[in-house]
């Protein structure tokens, strides 16, 4: 279950992470029955299949290093579940993230920006931590 997790948050997470998400979809897909009849038995593993049907969720907060941009990475990382992440950048992508986080996430009036992002589905520019949790996209039901 940990691996499966690991390989659905690195598959969505860096350039070429279809091959890891190959992995991940198989095993999940050999033990769809056992998660089935007895998803208590395997708790992590049924972890990874909501992970898996839901999607990655990540919040990208660029920004110049500073308070706002601190503060807006710390309400992030309260709001988001244990498998989602935090992208931090100043600029240029951080070594191995798919470039694709930062592809058109700028700064809004040279104040600390976030984007969360749940699958395809981004909230808009988000300069005030305590807006970050009514802009938050929703899982699907």
């Amino acid at each position: 279950g940990l691996a499966v997790l690991g390989l659905l948050r690195l598959a969505a997470l860096v350039e070429d992470g279809a091959r890891f998400r190959e992995v991940a979809d198989a095993v999940l897909a050999s033990h769809a029955f056992v998660l089935a009849r007895a998803p208590e038995a395997f708790p992590t593993l049924a972890r990874a299949a909501a992970l898996a049907e839901r999607g990655f969720g990540v919040a990208v907060v660029v920004g110049e290093d500073g308070p706002a941009r601190e503060a807006l990475a710390a309400r992030a990382r309260a709001l988001l579940g244990p498998e989602d992440g935090v992208i931090v950048s100043d600029g240029p992508c951080p070594a191995g993230i798919d470039p694709h986080w930062l592809l058109g996430r700028e700064t809004e009036g040279d104040v600390a920006t976030a984007y969360v992002c749940r699958g395809h589905t981004c909230s808009l520019p988000i300069t005030d931590p305590s807006d970050l949790a009514a802009d938050l996209p929703q899982e699907p039901v």
